[in-house]
């Protein structure tokens, strides 16, 4: 009895517990935090943030659909990463042509191919030197829990590829780029990043507490220097910010003046992702009317 005992003890410790693990790690999903874009530019691709982890597993893909409308099948495009749990997707501008408003969504798969999703968002679209309208004004960044609704699925397509256009792939040849040195000297290091200008757009907006977030869309412009110096002087109009790689990513701080009533800082972190330049506004201040935060994405690419 006793052998028959051990026997059978060996069999649940190898059977047994392995099982077990593996459904401790599917019952976790990954958790995709999210600032939705409200706002778009027509004529000027979208670039989509989002940051996703997962604790008990590994990402296998990120993906953003979108769509005209939410009762149709939606495109899709794989979201890549730029590092530290950031992915991102552009939304091509030849959609954003012909309509006022594009709706998407967000959706993580780990390597068990459990899933999550955010809701749909849907951003309006603005012509060019138009103000934001009120209804544009971004939501703040939800972490979505785990098991997500499926309500979105309204159409078929769900599995299919589908091929995106209109600048969605990025294409880096006979390009400058910076050596790939990890010395981290005063001209900062870099890894085969593009030298030159880069034109985009961001969308800042500073919340006073308990209030609605003030937003504001404008047109931005980063120079690369080829000793790895990163400068604007659009991202904070009329100051010229100035920093360096590191790797690929930089940080620009603008202080506010005292001299108009505010204070605290405003920080544009960016990553440089092939030809595209993309980043977080984040920030801290005092103003007469009370304390607040900066938040905001803003993003570039390389200018031809």
């Amino acid at each position: 009895m006793r052998q028959l005992f051990a026997a059978l003890s060996v069999v649940w410790v190898s059977v047994l517990c392995p099982m077990t693990v593996t459904a401790q790690e599917s019952s976790l999903r990954p958790v995709i935090t999210h600032e939705p874009v409200k706002a778009a530019v027509r004529g000027q691709p979208v670039t989509v943030l989002a940051r996703v982890t997962h604790d008990g597993g590994q990402i296998k893909s990120v993906t953003l659909f979108y769509a005209l409308s939410k009762d149709v099948a939606p495109f899709r495009t794989v979201m890549k990463s730029s590092g530290s749990s950031m992915y991102y997707g552009t939304i091509p501008a030849d959609v954003l042509e012909t309509t006022d408003r594009v709706s998407y969504y967000i959706e993580a798969t780990d390597h068990l191919e459990s899933t999550q999703e955010t809701p749909w968002h849907t951003m309006r679209v603005r012509e060019q030197g138009a103000p934001i309208p009120p209804s544009a004004a971004p939501e703040p960044a939800i972490p979505q829990p785990a098991g997500a609704s499926d309500e979105k699925k309204a159409g078929p397509g769900f599995t299919t590829m589908a091929v995106i256009g209109g600048g969605a792939v990025a294409v880096v040849g006979g390009a400058l780029l910076i050596g790939g040195g990890k010395d981290g000297g005063s001209n900062g290091s870099s890894d085969g990043v593009q030298v030159g200008d880069y034109d985009g757009s961001s969308t800042e907006c500073f919340t006073l507490d308990g209030e609605s977030p003030d937003c504001d869309i404008r047109s931005i412009s980063i120079r690369i220097d080829a000793d790895g110096k990163v400068s604007s002087s659009t991202l904070r109009p009329g100051e010229l910010l100035e920093g360096v790689l590191r790797g690929r990513a930089f940080s620009l701080v603008a202080a506010l003046d005292p001299a108009t009533g505010s204070t605290g800082l405003v920080t544009y972190a960016g990553s440089v992702v092939e030809d595209r330049i993309i980043g977080d506004i984040s920030g801290e201040a005092g103003t007469p009317e009370g304390s607040g935060i900066f938040s905001g994405t803003f993003s570039a690419r390389k200018r031809e």
